[in-house]
């Protein structure tokens, strides 16, 4: 149980499920921001690597 649930807790206030609410919202927002930070390398990732492959001449390129 954290501080604030406690604290609410011992003085008779019924928002302890509002902080643990809270932290829970936080999480997600982090997971949401992680995801979103992957997606985003990934995409740049593959345009960056078709724009450097467009640059390769004919008869260097690989088939594979």
């Amino acid at each position: 149980m954290s501080v604030l649930a406690v604290a609410a807790q011992a003085a008779g206030d019924q928002s302890a499920n509002g902080a643990e609410s809270f932290q829970w919202t936080l999480v997600l927002a982090c997971w949401g921001v992680v995801l979103l930070s992957i997606v985003f390398l990934v995409v740049r990732t593959i345009q960056r690597g078709r724009k450097l492959s467009a640059q390769v001449p004919e008869e260097q390129r690989r088939w594979m």
